[in-house]
């Protein structure tokens, strides 16, 4: 042990030995045991600050070391400043071991600490400093009057410190043991705190402050009113170990039984999860969108406690939801997504998290809306879109902008094509392209493909719309130019949809020409497509190619003598309907039972009876109750415009008045056709339907 420390743990003894031998009660017995404790840092702490003899010995030496040394006069009149300012005191040398270069190092790091004279720092000064002082060190230190005079001034200082600290120690520990009685511990307890917080103390003051934080604890003894008995009986057991000084015992208890109860709470949650699990299920079974959400969200408090990752694992639930319903045309699943989409919103805390929110309640919003015959969602949708893209700008995430863009370019085709204007497709339109500026083919091939697609979907309903053909022949470049990437080996889901859209770009090219080339195509793709679309995992989907194939082989069929492709289109319509239930896609429904209309029409004009006509009235009348001129006026109208048609057809196939009652009945709905088609809106379905009137006034 060096000389110092021998020094100090003496002097501890000594306080600890005063202590002991007046100790008669709690106060004494607890200040004896502290104090017993402190390190020798507390009395090491309050040594002065230098010894003079040191000072005067090394300034006697000074003068013949500089002169032996060849040193610069900076040098030479800087050393005398580093000895005063950084000379070492006695507990510096004792610590040191009396080892000459030990106690020059001291010194120069009292030089160097932070604050100190800067001029006293450079390298080669502090160089000089050392072969200066280390043979004066050398022969200080083995100076035995030196030695003497050394440990005379540190010991006065630890016994000049000694009655300070006795006179602290004897207040603090009465303060301290006036709060062990005041809370009524046990004496064994008290003592054994005092031991534990003494090892650990820096000085005194602190030993006893711990003390009393510890008393404090320790008083608190466990409530048992609003415990399990078994939990109760555990806290007891903890209280008498306390009370015994049997600490640690009591801890161990604790991690025992703290193990236990994890592996029960481990139990317990895995039952509540499965509770919740079948809450899902039957909420499913019982159509309630409120209980599945309630189930979801307290599941992921169970299963994600840290709530940084919450919002993502909600997201994760959200998709599995929103992919269900849109890839099997589940609408309760879509509304539980456009739910969980709201508490996503509400749990997103960065703009991030709440665009990427935003554009996901617009995506459920959009596939729910596409399948009513309201518009309310479809607006939603693009409320919310809009409102994402207000985010992605200011955050200057251009790739998440985009696909927000193209999210929108799909809600506003969707609302555009149930409108009799072309504003909302324009729209689409110019968000497609804008899409396309930051989409491009090199950086993210896949998503350009699909905003392509995308793009000629609101070309080709627009096309439809237009006396010309350029739109419908842009649209063709488009879903070509997506089939370039999304090819059948490597998206086959997606290449199937693009043959299909292909399909009916074509087809509507192909009504408006002479031959038949771009029919035949048209079917090819759709033939195609369904090759790839499995009914089982994409019914939608299979249903929707069904329904176009369908209208491309009507198409066909009208222009030839036979009925072939009539009746192949009519299978094909009634396929879809299988599929694209009322409940399920009303609007879909309405659509093929419009189709199914106009090919059984066609078919019955080619046949001697009124059956067949007769049933294309009646899907005509089935499309019109889902197709109102509020919801879909568009669609409504070209419904009215087919039931003009179709009363015609059973006028030339009955006569005298019941042929003129069919007559005025075509008149009546051509009418209510050209209420909704505008020259400025839709100048060929109006110039369509006007010459169909004229047709008809000639009849009468």
């Amino acid at each position: 042990m060096p000389y110092t420390e021998k020094v100090l743990h003496g002097a501890n003894l000594l306080v600890c030995a005063a202590g002991l031998s007046t100790a008669t009660g709690l106060v004494a017995g607890a200040g004896a045991v502290i104090t017993a404790g402190l390190s020798a840092r507390e009395l090491s702490r309050r040594l002065p600050a230098a010894a003079k003899p040191l000072r005067d010995e090394i300034a006697s030496r000074l003068t013949n070391a500089l002169a032996d040394q060849h040193l610069p006069e900076a040098h030479r009149a800087l050393i005398p400043q580093m000895i005063d300012k950084g000379l070492p005191s006695a507990k510096d040398i004792m610590e040191a071991n009396r080892e000459p270069r030990a106690v020059i190092a001291a010194m120069l790091a009292k030089l160097n600490q932070p604050g100190a004279d800067p001029a006293l720092q450079p390298g080669l000064l502090q160089s000089d400093f050392t072969r200066v002082m280390l043979p004066i060190m050398q022969l200080l230190l083995q100076d035995p009057e030196q030695a003497k005079l050394m440990e005379a001034a540190f010991q006065d200082a630890v016994l000049q410190h000694f009655q300070a600290l006795n006179d602290r120690i004897e207040k603090l520990v009465a303060q301290t043991a006036n709060k062990a009685a005041e809370l009524a511990l046990s004496h064994e307890l008290v003592l054994g705190l005092a031991r534990r917080y003494a090892g650990g103390a820096e000085d005194f003051i602190s030993a006893c402050r711990g003390l009393e934080r510890a008393l404090e604890v320790a008083s608190q003894r466990s409530p048992g009113a609003n415990l399990d008995a078994e939990i109760a009986q555990i806290m007891a057991e903890v209280d008498r170990l306390n009370d015994d000084d049997k600490l640690e015992e009591g801890m161990a208890v604790l991690r025992r039984a703290r193990e236990a109860r994890r592996e029960k709470i481990a139990e317990e949650q895995a039952a509540l999860v499965a509770l919740l699990d079948k809450g899902i299920a039957q909420a499913v079974l019982a159509r309630s969108v409120e209980d599945a959400v309630s189930c979801e969200l307290e599941k992921l408090e169970i299963e994600m406690p840290d709530s940084s990752a919450r919002f993502q694992a909600l997201s994760s639930v959200r998709r599995t939801w929103y992919e269900r319903g849109r890839d099997l045309g589940i609408n309760f699943d879509l509304e539980v997504s456009i739910a969980l989409a709201d508490a996503c919103h509400q749990m997103a805390d960065t703009p991030t998290k709440q665009a990427t929110a935003q554009n996901d309640l617009g995506n459920a919003l959009q596939t729910l809306g596409a399948r009513e015959s309201g518009t309310a969602r479809l607006e939603e949708a693009v409320a919310a879109y809009r409102t994402a893209l207000e985010v992605w700008a200011r955050e200057t995430v251009l790739l998440n902008w985009a696909m927000t863009q193209n999210s929108l370019g799909n809600a506003l085709w969707t609302l555009g094509a149930r409108e009799s204007g072309t504003a909302r497709l324009e729209e689409a339109v110019a968000a497609y392209r804008t899409a396309l500026e930051v989409w491009t083919r090199e950086k993210v091939p896949l998503d350009w493909a699909g905003t392509q697609n995308n793009l000629g979907n609101a070309l080709s309903v627009l096309g439809a719309r237009e006396s010309g053909t350029a739109r419908l022949e842009e649209a063709v470049a488009t879903y070509r130019a997506a089939l370039e990437v999304w090819t059948r080996e490597t998206v086959p889901l997606d290449w199937a949809m693009a043959q299909n859209n292909l399909g009916t770009a074509l087809r509507d090219l192909g009504a408006g020409e002479s031959g038949t080339t771009r029919l035949e195509e048209a079917v090819a793709a759709y033939r195609a497509a369904l090759e790839v679309l499995p009914r089982e995992t994409v019914p939608l989907d299979w249903a929707g190619t069904q329904n176009n194939l369908g209208t491309a082989l009507w198409t066909l069929g009208a222009r030839e003598s036979g009925t072939a492709r009539l009746e192949e289109a009519v299978e094909a319509y009634r396929a879809a309907l299988e599929v694209r239930t009322r409940e399920r896609v009303p609007l879909d429904w309405a659509t093929t039972q419009n189709n199914l209309g106009v090919a059984l029409r066609a078919l019955g004009k080619r046949e001697s009876g009124t059956a067949s006509v007769e049933e294309a009235v009646a899907a005509y009348r089935a499309a019109l109750e889902v197709w109102t001129r509020e919801t879909v006026p568009f669609y409504w109208a070209q419904t009215k415009e087919n039931m003009a048609n179709t009363e015609l057809t059973l006028s030339e196939k009955t006569d005298g008045e019941t042929s003129t009652a069919h007559v005025r009945a075509a008149l009546s709905h051509v009418d209510a056709a050209l209420e909704v088609y505008t020259p400025e809106d839709t100048p060929y379905d109006h110039d369509t339907a006007t010459a169909l009137r004229t047709d008809i006034l000639s009849r009468l």
